[in-house]
């Protein structure tokens, strides 16, 4: 497989699933799912206690690492069967 396959999730939404929410409103259907989850976290926010704080952390990972190469290497000459 290779790297772009395994990240496909990215290509649509950066992996949010598509789902109802709580706070979903009448106009739920003209929003983004984004939009939804904003008002989620908008919501979460507005309600939690002075002390508590929510954020929202995008983490992604592109490329083939050097490392992953090499052992890559290796596996294919030597036929382990992990990589």
């Amino acid at each position: 497989m290779e790297y772009s396959d395994a990240l496909t999730q990215t290509a649509t939404n950066f992996g949010l699933i598509n789902q109802s929410y709580p706070t979903d409103s009448s106009n739920a259907a003209s929003l983004t799912q984004w939009q939804r989850f904003a008002s989620v976290l908008a919501n979460l926010t507005k309600t939690a206690p002075a002390n508590v704080q929510y954020k929202l952390l995008f983490l992604g990972r592109h490329g083939k690492s050097s490392l992953k190469s090499h052992r890559v290497e290796l596996n294919t000459c030597l036929k382990f069967p992990f990589v």
